[in-house]
């Protein structure tokens, strides 16, 4: 019996990934929903791979009943024209309704297929939404669900419009939008005026331990033990591109079995580190080309102290002191401050006795991988006056007067005269006495 895999491999990330939790959002979504008075989009932000394309389509099924979502992703290419912009949400909406089986009120008009030029401001705010909005009935609503939203708030920041849509947004109660980005966006939400309100952001983390165990587990081909449970919480982190990896191979192994649903232990577990580790690898070298140097060095002390000591409690003041004896002296409030970065990376987290790796593969990759000498752009100068950077100098510096002195001595003597030949002794000549 060949049963679909429900989990998505690295990197392919689609709508159909198995996707569990993330009720805090949804119940701020709805919160942003129900409120007659916003007249905002709502920000959700993450990470690469943290789930916001997922979630994205998880509200269609969550609220289906109330609302209709109409996707739309306008990819990494800028958005130049009001027209390239009403034409891609006009098509979005077209495609929604296809998919939803309604149909638009006098969808005749020749323009929704037409070139852009005809796609103007006015006819998409006084025809086209007004006629979607009735379609749909005053009991449901319209949801533009935008993922990689970028471009859209790239265009907004330049026209400080997005060709009326956010006009329609406080004109009728029926229409929202949902915005979806990296989480570099946050920074510029105070800049971003009456698109998004701080109120109504979210941003994605890495899952519970509770959903992580779910999601292990919606697979109907297996099953996992106590101690597999466990293990995949602690290898994983609650990290969702990790725990998707991991589980689809778990679905794959489980087709050599016998008998569904196959029983996992912790030992079958552990075997497929080394295949996810490869498969990670490349997400993992893109995340850490993109930390400050401050945060290399206090991940890679961490990672090598919870190595050493797998039960100690790691603190800042180890950190400190593992640091000193690598030769890479961070002070106390260098270090913390990394360390607050790290958390908000969502790469490090504290217990109640100090500070973990979130994640065991993440770990073992920084283990194998991790170097200190490739500094990242924009980082050179974090950890100016480290014992090594001293010297490196203090060794560049006598070879370079070393250098100076050689040359300037060979060129005193070229420039000397060539001193003449001594005189020949002149010889004498000795009388003798008469």
């Amino acid at each position: 019996m060949d049963i679909p895999n429900p989990y998505c491999p690295v990197p392919q990330q689609h709508n159909t990934c198995a996707f569990v939790g993330r009720e805090g959002l949804f119940d701020h979504i709805n919160q942003y929903f129900l409120d007659s008075t916003s007249t905002h989009a709502f920000l959700m932000t993450g990470k690469p791979f943290i789930g916001k394309t997922a979630a994205l389509h998880q509200l269609n099924r969550r609220f289906s009943e109330r609302y209709i979502g109409v996707y739309i992703s306008p990819g990494n290419a800028p958005i130049r024209t009001e027209a390239q912009l009403l034409k891609m949400f006009t098509r979005a909406v077209m495609n929604a309704f296809a998919e939803s089986h309604l149909l638009i009120v006098d969808s005749r008009d020749n323009r929704m297929d037409d070139e852009d030029s005809k796609i103007t401001a006015g006819w998409f705010a006084e025809v086209f939404i007004p006629r979607v909005l009735y379609s749909i009935r005053a009991h449901r609503q319209l949801i533009f669900l935008v993922d990689d939203a970028e471009p859209l708030i790239d265009y907004w920041q330049q026209h400080h419009n997005i060709g009326g849509i956010t006009d329609l947004l406080q004109q009728h109660d029926q229409l929202h939008m949902v915005l979806a980005t990296g989480d570099t966006v946050e920074a510029q939400v105070p800049a971003l005026n009456n698109l998004v309100a701080q109120h109504y952001m979210h941003r994605l983390g890495n899952l519970s331990a509770g959903a992580a165990k779910t999601l292990a587990q919606v697979s109907p081909a297996y099953t996992l033990d106590a101690a597999a449970q466990q293990l995949v919480v602690q290898l994983t982190g609650g990290i969702p591109l990790l725990l998707q990896c991991l589980c689809y191979l778990l679905h794959e192994q489980s087709h050599e079995a016998d008998y569904l649903p196959y029983t996992f232990t912790a030992g079958d577990v552990r075997a497929l580190v080394p295949e996810v580790l490869e498969q990670v690898s490349a997400v993992f070298y893109d995340e850490w080309q993109q930390l400050t140097l401050n945060e290399r060095l206090v991940l890679t002390a961490l990672s090598s102290l919870s190595y050493r000591n797998p039960l100690e409690p790691v603190t800042v003041q180890q950190i400190e002191n593992w640091l000193v004896a690598t030769d890479y002296p961070l002070d106390d409030t260098a270090i913390k401050s990394s360390v607050r970065g790290l958390e908000y990376r969502l790469l490090v987290g504290k217990d109640a006795a100090g500070l973990v790796v979130v994640s065991s593969i993440l770990q073992s990759w920084l283990a194998a991988n991790a170097r200190l000498d490739d500094v990242p752009s924009g980082s050179a100068g974090l950890v100016n006056g480290t014992r090594r950077d001293v010297q490196l100098w203090a060794v560049a510096l006598a070879i370079i007067l070393i250098l100076v002195l050689l040359i300037a001595q060979g060129v005193i003597r070229n420039a000397e005269p060539a001193a003449p030949p001594p005189d020949r002794a002149v010889p004498t000549v000795t009388l003798a006495n008469p």
